[in-house]
């Protein structure tokens, strides 16, 4: 059983109102029953309708509380679903860590590679440069607003948002 149960108890259910607390109470009654619909799911190529739902909340950021830019949407899912999808998402790392098929420079979601220890790698870099006499140029890009325009609402084959 994953441990999104386990690690979150507490988390707010989804649509499905199928609460972390209750399922980890269960989950040896209910982890034969979800294998099941979990292979069932990957052999058709198929997720259950209500596992697509999502209850969005406006989570307020910071500034003016009356002003809808100072807010992020949050999506609470189907914690089931969560659960399919950290296995996909376990055995996929798991192959490509065990087949080395990442380079060596991956960080950000990589255990041991965080994106401090990239930072402290490039920093190592640039030294190296510099004490060899090497001209070096950085490029840097704020994306803290570049999520802020992703959010979309699709209504009848349009798209509006920010």
């Amino acid at each position: 059983m994953p441990d999104t149960f386990t690690s979150h108890p507490n988390k707010s259910p989804g649509p499905d109102e199928a609460a972390p607390r209750v399922l980890k109470e269960l989950q040896e009654i209910i982890a034969e029953p979800l294998y099941m619909i979990f292979r069932q799911s990957l052999d058709l190529g198929k997720i259950p309708v209500g596992w697509k739902m999502g209850l969005v909340s406006p989570i307020f950021k910071k500034g003016n509380r009356h002003q809808a830019k100072n807010y992020r949407p949050v999506n609470l899912t189907s914690v089931i679903r969560m659960s399919l999808q950290s296995i996909i998402r376990d055995r996929i790392m798991h192959h490509v860590v065990e087949n080395q098929l990442l380079t060596k420079c991956q960080h950000g979601f990589i255990k041991g590679h965080s994106c401090v220890a990239q930072l402290l790698a490039v920093l190592d870099k640039w030294t190296e440069a510099l004490d060899m006499g090497n001209n070096m140029g950085a490029v840097y890009l704020d994306f803290a607003q570049a999520f802020e325009m992703t959010w979309m609402t699709w209504k009848n084959g349009l798209t509006y948002g920010p």
